[in-house]
Parts: C-alpha cells; structure tokens; sequence
C-alpha cells in the first residue's frame, strides 16, 4: 500500500486505510518503544516536512471526503481557517459558512463570506464542515460542542488541522 512519493508514507499508508473503512484507536498501554534522534529520515527528510504532511491530507481529502463536494462549511477564521479556506476556493469548491469562536472575528468578510458564531452551526449532511483550527487547547473545546449536537466526525465533520 505504500506509494513511491514525497509524502510521508506512513501517516499516507493510515490516511487510505481510513478510507477503505478501517478504524483505528488508543490503547491505554505501551506497545512499542524507540529512541529518537535527530538524524531519523522523518526529522531530516522533505518528505516528512509540514507542508508535504499538508500536501498529503489535501490529497486524501480531495479522493475521499471532498471528492465532487463543490460546498463547505469552515470551522475557523484565524491563521489556519484562512489557508484552508484558500486552498478550498483554488480547488473550486466554495466556502458556505465560516464559523468562529473569536468575537472579534464575527461579523467580518473573509475572501467574500461572511463569519458567524459557532453556536448559530445547522449541520446539513450535505454539506461538509472542516474543522481548521490550530490554537493549542481548541480541538478539545470543539470536539465536545460537535459530539453535543451529535455531529457526525469522519462522515459529515473533518478535523483538518
């Protein structure tokens, strides 16, 4: 299952493995120990860099969730929403909503759609929502305002970040 590429083939190999319906999980014990060091090929190598780790989830999503998807929603209008929300209108596909948890940031226009509160969230299953948000802490918050309205992870909602 491993391709001959420049993306890291590991997190590649799990990535497909989702999308042919594998699950995956965390055990609560150590199953495997190594030493690290410096000079391991995924800390030295491009292959392992952030932007081919970026390069390679754009690339499952755009196989699998978001293959003939022309509409998002967008969880996030900060650093990390805004590169997604780019990267989604060069592909082609527009962004609906922008949703946020900063007040500062509701209300505003981001490259022409306008961000609202989190809380006013309508899931359509239509409509996928990404979840593009990098600030330490916030995937936890998010995760238990999704599972709180019963939002579907990995079918309908997309941790991208």
């Amino acid at each position: 299952g491993f391709e001959d590429n420049d993306l890291p083939e590991d997190y590649e190999l799990f990535l497909k493995a989702i999308s042919n319906g594998m699950k995956f999980g965390k055990v609560p014990e150590y199953l495997f120990d190594w030493f690290d060091h410096g000079d391991r090929l995924t800390r030295t190598h491009q292959s392992y860099s952030p932007e081919a780790f970026d390069l390679c989830r754009k690339k499952h999503l755009r196989l699998g969730p978001l293959n003939k998807v022309s509409e998002v929603d967008l969880w996030g209008a900060g650093k990390t929403g805004k590169h997604w929300m780019r990267w989604l209108l060069a592909e082609g596909i527009d962004v609906r909503h922008v949703y946020e948890v900063n007040q500062r940031k509701i209300g505003k226009t981001i490259h022409g759609t306008k961000v609202l509160s989190f809380d006013t969230i309508k899931f359509d299953l239509q409509t996928p929502l990404l979840v593009a948000v990098g600030a330490v802490g916030a995937r936890e918050q998010i995760l238990e305002f999704l599972r709180s309205q019963k939002a579907e992870l990995q079918s309908h909602v997309w941790f991208v970040a």
